[in-house]
């Protein structure tokens, strides 16, 4: 929805560059490398566990 002076009276047309949403999605990449790195550690043991007794199944 365009910004109008119905919905916002003082503002400008709304850009979707200007929105927290087109923010937030151009953090994600960065944001998911940073957990991915946090976890590291904890993926790795969890995969050797795996490893080491693998499931008779998984679903």
């Amino acid at each position: 929805m365009e910004a109008t002076v119905l919905t916002r009276p003082e503002a400008q047309p709304l850009t979707a560059e200007a929105t927290r949403m087109y923010i937030e999605a151009g953090e994600a990449s960065a944001v998911v490398a940073r957990q991915v790195a946090a976890n590291a550690a904890a993926a790795g043991e969890i995969g050797a566990r795996l490893r080491a007794s693998p499931p008779r199944a998984v679903v």
